[in-house]
């Protein structure tokens, strides 16, 4: 039953909830300064040019070398994006355009005096398998980074006015957001679910403490309900996923998927991934302190529609030292009676 009251007694509480989501909306526009699709630059000198020159032989070579690689890349992405399309994976296919707009897009300058690029990796790959297509992505991936990690050591040993287009070349490679470059067979590519952390390892733990403020109330990474920071979250994803790859017997392990998989649904609407990092939570950890399976449930259940899976993980949840938060568990058995037509 709904009740309304006529008077001011019955109409303030409203107009000052009225009054207190109109400031909510005006201060998140003061601090959601960044995009939900691309970095900020770091340059704190002005705005970026829109040509650089090359000077010389040597500068030209690794260049061309790096532009090159940055052809194959995209290329590759271009192939894979067709491929997903033809075959109906409508999910990787978004993957693939997504990456191709990340690489396309960190670059916002042309070079004067290098020559045509176009890479060696063209229409006439072998594109009967996704395979096929994946290895020489994941290759053409690693040589990019490779290739812009040397222009930016060549720049930095040169020095002197060579300083801003070291610069430049930070900025660019930070503009390379992680969220967007994505593992396109992640029971492969992911790290495997055989590791268990065990070890208290300084450096890990300082890299947990880093990712956590980023993430969290604290450091600024969630303003207020429904308002985030998404440069801080981003930069938070980076650091849980470095933990986990530089230190992979760390007892944090388990709770860097855990967060890894609250961005990527929180934040990147990213569902089809998130759900194997929440595995590699509960997996890695068994008394994982977060509710990794209720989490990777309502997922499968909501965004994935994978009924099957849903059940699997609510049932988990219940059966597992899942740590119950308010509701779960009854809400955890409603589920599974309801998509078990019970």
């Amino acid at each position: 039953m709904v009740v309304t009251r006529i008077g001011w007694f019955g109409t303030a509480p409203a107009l000052l909830l009225s009054v207190v989501l109109c400031s909510s909306v005006f201060f998140a526009g003061c601090w959601q300064y960044t995009s939900r699709t691309k970095p900020p630059d770091t340059l704190s000198s002005g705005k970026a040019p829109t040509v650089m020159l090359i000077n010389d032989p040597e500068e030209e070579a690794a260049v061309f070398a790096m532009e090159s690689a940055r052809a194959d890349y995209l290329n590759c992405l271009k192939l894979l994006q067709a491929y997903y399309f033809k075959i109906g994976n409508l999910d990787k296919e978004r993957w693939a355009g997504k990456e191709y707009k990340n690489v396309a897009s960190t670059r916002t300058w042309e070079w004067e005096g290098l020559p045509p690029v176009a890479g060696s990796i063209g229409a006439d790959m072998n594109v009967e398998t996704e395979h096929s297509l994946v290895e020489p992505l994941m290759s053409a991936r690693r040589d990019y980074k490779a290739r812009v990690d040397a222009v930016i050591k060549m720049y930095e040993a040169r020095g002197g006015p060579h300083e801003y287009k070291a610069r430049l070349m930070v900025t660019m490679k930070r503009r390379l957001d992680p969220v967007f470059v994505y593992p396109y067979f992640p029971e492969l590519q992911l790290p495997p679910l055989s590791l268990r952390g065990t070890e208290v390892i300084p450096e890990a733990e300082q890299l947990f403490d880093d990712a956590k403020a980023l993430w969290g109330w604290w450091g600024g990474g969630k303003i207020a309900p429904a308002i985030s920071n998404y440069d801080k979250q981003r930069r938070a994803l980076a650091t849980f996923m470095q933990l986990v790859e530089e230190y992979p017997t760390s007892r944090r392990i388990a709770l860097s998927a855990y967060y890894i998989a609250e961005i990527y649904k929180e934040y990147f609407k990213e569902n089809a991934l998130c759900v194997f990092w929440y595995e590699r939570a509960w997996t890695w950890d068994p008394h994982v302190e977060e509710p990794a399976c209720f989490q990777a449930a309502t997922v499968y259940d909501f965004h994935l529609y994978n009924f099957a899976k849903a059940v699997e993980c609510y049932q988990m949840s219940l059966d597992r030292p899942d740590p119950g938060r308010l509701g779960n568990r009854w809400y955890a058995q409603s589920r599974i009676k309801a998509l078990m037509g019970q």
